[in-house]
């Protein structure tokens, strides 16, 4: 997990060439926001940069946010309070089904929302038993 947008950025930017399935990003970060970060990972000079699934998980819930969204290269997007069956279909299509534009549809986590441990862990469980790697960015610390 990130805690700021650049950390989020670095983490994908170090990264092995497909380590990360999907990355949640939250839009109101320090450093970058999530559409700076969207942006960065999406002009990398490598072949996953415009493959992973960048899911927008926010309480910004306009038109307009949806649009900025798209425009910065996420493929979905949620909004908070987060209904966790929304969560996990939205990820098992970006994923398995590899939905391009999901729109309209969710992580970074801000500081205002904290997801629950029984969604975190079933998260988790899901991605570990599937072999799958989430990078969640977010602008808190746990």
């Amino acid at each position: 997990t990130a805690t700021n947008g650049l950390s989020g950025k670095q983490m994908f930017e170090h990264s092995s060439v497909g380590y990360y399935d999907a990355v949640l990003m939250d839009l109101r970060m320090p450093l970058m926001d999530g559409y700076e970060t969207t942006c960065a990972i999406r002009k990398m000079e490598r072949e996953d940069a415009v493959k992973v699934p960048i899911i927008a998980m926010t309480a910004d819930t306009f038109e307009e946010d949806i649009r900025k969204c798209q425009e910065a290269g996420m493929n979905a997007h949620i909004a908070k309070p987060i209904q966790p069956n929304l969560l996990y279909e939205t990820l098992y299509h970006c994923i398995f089904k590899k939905w391009k534009n999901a729109f309209p549809i969710i992580l970074c986590m801000g500081k205002a929302f904290l997801i629950a441990t029984f969604v975190y862990k079933a998260l988790c469980t899901i991605f570990h038993c599937y072999n799958k790697k989430l990078l969640t960015v977010c602008g808190h610390e746990d």
